[in-house]
């Protein structure tokens, strides 16, 4: 019986590892003379009621002013903070704590920022697994082990939680 038991959870823990890696990506999608303005688009976003993540960027050449068209409305610009110029982090919480999963290429919201010089800066998460940490639903069948980001610096990077 026991190794019926354990045959079971070796199964079914391979069953949740298999799922497809959430993947964050970071596109430009305008830029003028004062600003520069990001998709930020993601795939394979499953029950997720939180996160906490970083950006890196010359903060010499651009500064964080807000997000726009965000389609939860909890996400909003207050939940982004520039502690030093070029170092932009974000902590969100649904504070309804329900289970958000959006279909893929789902733009989240858009990420503008005011240009210091023309053409502004590389946007680029940080890529250690330290500064992300993700919050899945009470009951999720999905299990969140790998994200894939793709910025100004790398595409299709992975980061292992």
């Amino acid at each position: 019986m026991k190794n019926v038991l354990l045959s079971i959870a070796l199964i079914w823990t391979g069953f949740l590892q298999a799922q497809d890696p959430l993947k964050l990506k970071v596109e430009v999608i305008e830029t003028t003379a004062t600003e520069k303005v990001y998709n930020f688009i993601t795939i394979n976003f499953v029950d997720i009621i939180g996160w906490q993540f970083r950006m890196d960027f010359d903060g010499t050449k651009m500064k964080f002013k807000e997000i726009r068209n965000p389609i939860h409305p909890s996400q909003t610009t207050n939940n982004f903070f520039e502690p030093t110029p070029g170092e932009l982090r974000s902590v969100w919480i649904d504070t309804d704590l329900e289970p958000n999963s959006f279909p893929d290429t789902t733009i989240l919201f858009q990420m503008a920022f005011e240009l210091l010089e023309p053409e502004g800066a590389p946007l680029c998460f940080e890529e250690s697994q330290e500064y992300f940490e993700f919050i899945m639903a009470d009951g999720s069948d999905f299990t969140l082990t790998e994200i894939l980001i793709s910025d100004d610096c790398y595409q299709g990077f992975s980061i292992f939680l």
